[in-house]
This record gives structure tokens, C-alpha cells and sequence, in this order.
């Protein structure tokens, strides 16, 4: 669903790997490839898991103890202490927290400004969702001057536009990938308006692209990410 993974990095995977299982040491790898001498095996199976999907760890019982835990911590918003993250676990855990807000100012019964909350919430969802996905794939994902350099705003890297995000991390060529795009392009538009100028209430009109944006979200983390990122079952009001 996203971009492929660079070349060179597929054959970098490729050729650790292929050493590995000939009998050199995961941390002899990791140090001369790397300087890393702290990793210990961690640094090596996840770059092969990542550009190669295979897995190099034997996993005992007490380690699928704490990968479950993990999973939990997770489920429940945070990350696990002690454990090194990477950029793109940290920009997912701010999407599923910004799409969970978006849930709960949707279904506040009180409250008065639902659309436009809804709207400011989800879109930041979604933006850290494809950053995540783009992040973690290796794919580029900030915006570039005419010389290819990074652009950055107050020392910070900036990420392209929210559609161009989307675009580059989930769009395909099947009609439920261009029904996700259009799908987004409605809730940016809509924030935008909200962001610049007084809307009516329109909480209403707007539920089908709502549930259609939820189940969206929804299907992406649980397809690109596993069960401990939905937040499905979460919900204790429905939209």
C-alpha cells in the first residue's frame, strides 16, 4: 500500500542476513555495519523485519510474555518503558490517541462545536498514521526545497500535506483505496474551513463520511499494524 522499499536497503538487509545465517555474530554485524555495540541482536532483526519481513529472533515463553504485555501497554495508548522506539511508533501512537479524541468529542453529548473538533482531530489522526507508515517503510516524507534539502520551520523537519501524505502512503488502484482518498480529502477540506471562518452545525450531513472515515482508519491500523492499535472496541458510544 505504500511506496517500495529503497533498493539499496533490500540488499544491505539481504546481505546481513545471508552472513548471519552463514554463522557471524548478529552484534559483530550490527558494529561493523552500524557502530553500534549496544543493540545486541535488536538493531539486526529489526532492519531485516523491516526491509525483508522475516523474523530472526527465537522468541522463548518469557518473551512472548512481555510481547503480549506489550501489545496491551500499547492497546492502552502508551509505549513500553525501556524498550528503544523507533520515529514512526511514536507518530502512530499520536494517531491512535488523535482518532480516539476525535471519538470522544463526536460522542460528548454536550458538546457544541462536534463537527468541527471531529474534523481538526481525525485529519491529524490520519496524518500521523501515513507518517508512520511512511516512516517506517523508508519512504520520504518531508517537504524539500528545489535542491532536494529537508525544509524546516523553527529547526523542525516539515512533513508534506496531508493529502500528499496520503497519497504516498495508501493510495492504490482499486476503488476502495480511491474511495479512502476522497474520503480524507473531505475531512482536510472541512477542516480547513473550520480552521479559517464560523460553519453551521453540521453533525448531521456529515455522519456517513464519518463512519466511512472511522471504518477506514480502523481497517488501516489493524491491517498495517495488528489488533493492539485498533481501537474498535473502545468505543462505548457508537457515532
Amino acid at each position: 500500500m505504500h511506496d517500495e522499499e529503497p533498493s539499496d536497503e533490500i540488499e544491505l538487509a539481504q546481505a546481513l542476513l545471508a552472513r548471519w545465517q552463514a554463522g557471524e555474530s548478529k552484534s559483530q554485524l550490527e558494529i561493523e555495519t552500524w557502530d553500534d555495540p549496544t543493540a545486541h541482536g535488536r538493531h539486526f532483526d529489526r532492519f531485516i523485519r523491516t526491509h525483508l519481513g522475516i523474523s530472526t529472533t527465537k522468541p522463548s515463553r518469557q518473551a512472548a510474555t512481555i510481547e503480549e504485555l506489550s501489545k496491551q501497554i500499547r492497546h492502552l495508548g502508551e509505549l513500553p518503558l525501556g524498550i528503544e522506539h523507533e520515529q514512526w511508533e511514536r507518530q502512530l501512537l499520536h494517531a491512535r490517541s488523535s482518532g480516539l479524541a476525535a471519538l470522544k468529542a463526536w460522542n460528548d453529548p454536550t458538546a457544541a462545536f462536534r463537527t468541527g473538533t471531529f474534523s481538526l482531530l481525525f485529519v491529524a489522526a490520519w496524518n500521523g498514521l501515513c507518517l508512520a507508515l511512511l516512516q517506517r517503510a523508508g519512504a520520504e516524507w518531508r517537504r524539500l526545497d528545489s535542491a532536494g534539502r529537508p525544509i524546516e520551520v523553527d529547526g523542525a523537519e516539515q512533513a508534506r500535506d496531508t493529502k500528499e501524505l496520503v497519497r504516498l502512503a495508501l493510495a492504490g488502484e482499486d476503488d476502495s483505496a480511491a474511495a479512502l482518498c476522497e474520503n480524507v480529502k473531505f475531512w482536510v477540506d472541512l477542516r480547513n474551513c473550520v480552521a479559517h471562518r464560523f460553519l453551521p452545525a453540521l453533525d448531521l450531513p456529515v455522519i456517513p463520511q464519518a463512519q466511512a472515515g472511522l471504518m477506514n482508519i480502523e481497517r488501516v491500523l489493524r491491517e498495517e499494524f495488528g489488533e493492539e492499535y485498533s481501537f474498535a472496541d473502545r468505543l462505548t458510544v457508537p457515532l
